[in-house]
């Protein structure tokens, strides 16, 4: 037998806690992060993450590559290191593109992020987009793997026919993107191949998110952090890395255009709306932040319910010690030459005098008649399989048993068993 209950209960907010509520977190800017000419420098060109060899005293070696030079690694001690590893982030969108040019065969590291010493040390989140040479494999192809998350790799020798370590240039690329299904793709000369593709040779099931990353991990290119692994040996040339999921078309036109970076729209394009509703108490401070990118300068304009609010004019909008009358919606224009967009509004209720949200909720349970004093398990039905609730032992018959997860479930399946 079912029974019903109803409980009053009081929510209060983290905000009261924290003092502080954001609407919005992160940065999916189209932006370039990362770009290595390798035009004899390891400079980047984003001026952000200049390189240097991973052996102190070592010395580059640049030879003609796909688009002027290109830098030549065939040892660790010639991979290179690139400063400020910790803006480079690999846990939200972004992509990985270059051009190769290599005959060698097993595991050879292109861009490797994490433990500077060792590689999957206790759950260590490292990353590494490789290449494949076929040895020990049977084919050729990509790979990238995450320690924490799982790897996927596929082969692009029996569709489209391309073999990435015949000794010729070629356009590799990883795009990851967790909102997306798959979340990731792997490419080589604009032919991409998602973890359901066929060709694969490790199948991630395509939708893991890689939220990790470790507060001291490094970034190289061309080896990861173990000196005996298998380190890239060949030419490699225009590395590029952005903090968004490059699409196909985007992909193709670096292949297409070898001395050419992905640029952002010439219209104004948000990339990170403000969180749609959020309900704090009043007296704390609430910041709504918006993400957006053009090819020229962008102009900002806050609008409290459709009135614009004087001198805010940035992509961040800071209200602090909020008052109840700014309860309302918020939205922000963003203009260039070329246009302008309106984000989506964003809905904040500011409660007066740290009132409580009064929330009902209703509770399915089951009664026992007995006998007192047996134990028994009591399993509920998720789908199609049985799930342990709990196990009960009753002092006395009967014994009603409330189900805490079942608030919101429409409807719920019990079934009670004896414990010899």
């Amino acid at each position: 037998m079912k029974h019903s209950i109803c409980e009053l209960r009081s929510i209060m907010l983290a905000a009261v806690a924290l003092g502080v509520a954001t609407l919005a977190v992160g940065n999916a800017s189209a932006a370039l992060v990362a770009h290595f000419r390798f035009n004899d420098t390891l400079n980047d060109e984003t001026g952000n993450h200049n390189g240097h060899m991973r052996t102190e005293g070592w010395e580059p070696a640049f030879e003609p590559g796909k688009n002027g030079n290109a830098i030549r690694i065939d040892s660790v001690d010639s991979a290179v290191e690139l400063a400020n590893p910790a803006t480079l982030d690999f846990s939200q969108s972004f992509t990985i593109a270059a051009w190769i040019k290599t005959a060698a065969t097993g595991e050879r590291i292109i861009v490797y992020k994490g433990n500077a010493d060792a590689w999957g040390q206790g759950g260590d989140p490292s990353k590494q987009f490789q290449m494949y040479g076929g040895d020990g494999f049977g084919t050729a192809g990509l790979f990238f793997h995450s320690q924490t998350s799982g790897a996927f790799g596929t082969s692009f020798v029996e569709s489209p026919g391309i073999i990435v370590n015949d000794d010729n240039w070629h356009h590799i690329a990883f795009t990851y993107n967790p909102s997306r299904t798959p979340t990731m793709k792997l490419y080589v000369d604009g032919h991409g191949k998602g973890p359901a593709d066929p060709g694969r040779y490790a199948n991630w099931d395509g939708n893991v998110n890689m939220t990790t990353e470790r507060a001291d991990a490094v970034v190289r290119i061309g080896t990861r952090a173990d000196r005996e692994y298998p380190n890239f040996v060949g030419l490699m040339d225009e590395v590029q890395i952005y903090n968004q999921a490059l699409d196909d078309s985007q992909i193709q036109y670096l292949v297409d255009n070898p001395s050419q970076v992905v640029l952002p729209p010439e219209m104004p394009t948000i990339f990170t709306q403000p969180v749609r509703s959020t309900t704090v108490i009043d007296g704390v401070d609430v910041t709504l932040k918006v993400v957006a990118e053009s090819q020229t300068a962008l102009n900002y304009q806050w609008k409290f319910n459709g009135a614009d609010l004087p001198g805010a004019t940035s992509p961040t909008l800071t209200l602090s010690n909020v008052t109840a009358d700014q309860t309302g919606v918020y939205t922000v224009n963003i203009s260039n030459t070329k246009g302008s967009v309106t984000s989506d509004p964003a809905s904040l209720m500011v409660l007066t005098g740290g009132r409580p949200l009064l929330d009902i909720g209703v509770y399915s349970g089951i009664t026992l008649h007995g006998p007192a004093g047996m134990a028994t398990r009591i399993d509920y039905l998720e789908g199609n399989q049985w799930i342990t609730l709990t196990n009960v032992t009753p002092a006395q018959a009967p014994r009603l048993v409330i189900d805490p997860s079942s608030a919101g479930v429409v409807h719920r399946i019990y079934k009670p068993s004896y414990i010899p």
